[in-house]
């Protein structure tokens, strides 16, 4: 125990401060993670020609966001996929997404379609869609 003591003693000041300094900013980034808060508009429930998005989603981790929806067929529909139109206003950009789903949906079946994205569209204002 005794040469652990001395062991401690010898190193620096700046070295316990600056490994301090490390362990605030990690437990920091782990407690504190940066969240946002996506406009409600962008998630409120559509209405397609033949088909309903519910259960909009918009997430983001670790640099990635993700958009899912459930699509459901109000009269026997042929889909390949819907593409979505992500735009930010402010920053004049849009993103297109294309959530794939790739075959004739009965009345009343559903289909999941998500797609994934690295840029930032998280701080999306718009959102429009079309059918294909």
């Amino acid at each position: 125990m005794e040469k652990i003591i001395n062991t401690l003693k010898k190193v620096k000041v700046r070295y316990y401060v600056a490994a301090l300094l490390v362990i605030i900013a990690v437990v920091g980034i782990a407690i504190f993670k940066p969240s946002y808060s996506v406009p409600t508009s962008l998630l409120d429930d559509q209405v397609l020609d033949g088909l309903t998005l519910t259960d909009i989603s918009l997430t983001e981790d670790d640099g990635v966001t993700t958009y899912q929806a459930t699509v459901t067929a109000t009269e026997n529909k042929t889909v390949n996929y819907i593409e979505i139109v992500l735009k930010d206003t402010e920053k004049d950009q849009a993103i297109t997404l294309i959530g794939y789903v790739g075959k004739t949906l009965a009345n009343g079946e559903t289909s999941i379609i998500k797609a994934s994205t690295d840029a930032d569209v998280i701080h999306s204002t718009e959102v429009t869609y079309t059918v294909k």
